[in-house]
């Protein structure tokens, strides 16, 4: 389940927190941490990663975007060292394939599959579902001063449990004490805000057996309280609890948090400590042709290629469109990011020629071969004429018109068209109705049927 996404009004409070000029904002000078390893290329990220990660990387990276989808946090970025699939948190910022980008921040390195988070994208521990008493960890890059946290907790039946632990640069791990924990109370009068100890608090009812978005849910009971303390619930069944708030830590680092909870749990910490800053245009390079199912060699398991196959399935989901493509040799996956407009029913069971980012897997032979492809958006998916559209397409002219082989009239321009709509003979390589992007094979790009 992905995690809903920070609230408007909790971005405001952390903005407001930092813009007000509220006195003991930011915590009393301490010696700094050692500097962090600098991270300048794709190359790099891809070696430094880690499951645990031990040290946060600072960042100063340009590349271009080959993939991109933002609301997922998700991109392809390419330099002269490779290109690999990264995600982090873009804090709402629409980047695009064919931009040139700048990476700067703080932040770990974590694989993720077939490619690697940068920082935390989301919540830094996640704990959620229905369970005993289990533990969970995270960490991410914070600055010293305040830094916004979030504790989201739920219990289904019977049992339950939470507890919220941390450490960091020359910080035992321990429990988060009372005396770290802020809220920010506004004067409603004045408009003033002070800092003063303590959570805000949402009390909820959550009748799933997952964390609901308590953004969406009514409140059964709110307040403020001095720790994640489950002592406020209203009732101890199908309840869920949201605490919000500031956690102050002396010094900027990577830390590491710890959550034990009955039944799930998720903590969130920090702002976005990464920033992707537009600096230009560029271009893909041509693309490689691959055969699904090829062997890759000479250690290339990332390109710009382009693949045809055959749509074995497909199935539109809100922020992407997902296809296998089949053919004698194998299968892989595509995923096209902006893929709104597409069919996924026109597309079912048609060849077509598609072209994006290629990750590779391995097969039962530990042999690499591709296995899924990235594709920017509808422009860069061709639908193929099946062999019986082919076949006549043979028969017909340049123009478009059947052949008239001798004597008496020609027949009518309508009759003879492959026409994949049906009309004019002489425009007959189309787009399906409500399928804007999607491209036939022969059909020019800058002049596309309507």
């Amino acid at each position: 389940m992905r995690a809903p996404s920070l609230s408007l009004a909790w971005r405001l409070a952390v903005s407001c927190a930092f813009l007000l000029g509220v006195p003991g904002a930011r915590a009393a000078p301490t010696p700094e941490s050692p500097p962090a390893t600098e991270v300048t290329t794709v190359q790099e990220i891809r070696m430094l990663a880690s499951q645990e990660p031990a040290a946060s990387y600072s960042f100063r990276l340009e590349g271009d975007v080959w993939w991109a989808n933002p609301p997922r946090g998700e991109l392809v970025l390419q330099d002269d060292s490779g290109a690999e699939e990264l995600e982090m948190d873009l804090a709402g910022q629409p980047l695009a394939p064919g931009q040139r980008v700048r990476l700067e921040g703080n932040g770990t390195i974590t694989p993720t599959g077939a490619g690697f988070r940068l920082g935390a994208n989301g919540p830094v521990v996640d704990n959620d579902g229905v369970h005993g008493m289990i533990e969970k960890s995270g960490a991410v890059f914070l600055k010293a001063g305040r830094n916004p946290i979030r504790v989201e907790w739920f219990n289904g039946l019977d049992s339950y449990g939470l507890e919220a632990e941390y450490e960091g640069p020359a910080l035992p791990r321990c429990r988060i004490p009372d005396s770290v924990l802020f809220r920010l109370q506004t004067n409603p009068a004045t408009g003033a805000g002070t800092w003063v100890h303590g959570l805000d608090f949402r009390c909820c009812e959550v009748s799933g057996q997952a964390l609901p978005d308590f953004n969406q849910l009514p409140a059964l009971k709110t307040g403020v309280t001095d720790n994640f303390d489950l002592s406020v619930i209203t009732r101890p069944e199908h309840v869920g609890l949201c605490f919000t708030g500031f956690l102050e830590v002396p010094r900027e680092g990577l830390y590491w948090f710890h959550l034990r909870s009955d039944d799930g749990s998720r903590l969130f910490a920090g702002e976005p400590s990464l920033q992707a800053k537009v600096i230009g245009r560029a271009a893909p390079p041509k693309p490689q042709p691959l055969s699904i199912g090829q062997t890759w060699s000479n250690g290339v398991n990332s390109a710009w290629v382009e693949v045809t196959g055959k749509v074995t399935l497909a199935s539109q989901e809100a922020e992407v469109l997902k296809l296998e493509l089949s053919a004698e040799t194998g299968r892989m996956r595509a995923e096209v990011a902006h893929g709104a407009g597409l069919s996924a029913a026109l597309l079912l069971y048609r060849r077509v020629r598609a072209t994006g980012f290629c990750q590779g897997v391995y097969d039962l032979d530990r042999q690499e071969v591709p296995g899924v492809l990235l594709v920017p958006d509808g422009s860069e998916i061709v639908l193929l004429p099946t062999p019986a559209e082919a076949a006549e397409s043979r028969n017909t002219n340049a123009a478009g018109l059947p052949r008239h082989s001798g004597g008496g009239s020609p027949p009518e321009a309508g009759g003879g068209a492959t026409g994949l709509s049906g009309q004019d003979p002489g425009r007959h390589h189309r787009r399906s109705a409500g399928a804007p992007g999607l491209h036939f094979a022969g059909c020019d790009a800058r002049n596309l049927c309507q």
